[in-house]
């Protein structure tokens, strides 16, 4: 199912949030606007979602595996395998 998306200006935004979100909480995405030009886009999510967005945009976390694939490529990492028999 797409879903049109609803814009709304920031004045908007500050002045409707609740009703705004409802939408957002049927499905709606709502992009935000600043002078006209896109600043943000706002959609609803589950707390699983919350958790894969942090895990996907923490710069700690984005490093840290971020230096696991290079010691991968190196040929650095273990079978999982062997790493399950360690434990």
């Amino acid at each position: 199912m797409t879903t049109a998306m609803k814009f709304a200006s920031t004045a908007e935004l500050k002045s409707g949030a609740n009703r705004l979100l409802r939408e957002v909480e049927k499905g709606q995405v709502l992009v935000v606007t600043r002078r006209g030009k896109p600043v943000a886009a706002v959609q609803a999510c589950s707390e699983d979602e919350i958790e894969d967005l942090v895990l996907e945009t923490d710069p700690r976390i984005r490093a840290s595996v971020e230096r696991a694939q290079q010691d991968f490529r190196r040929g650095r990492g273990i079978p999982l395998g062997r790493y399950a028999r360690r434990r």
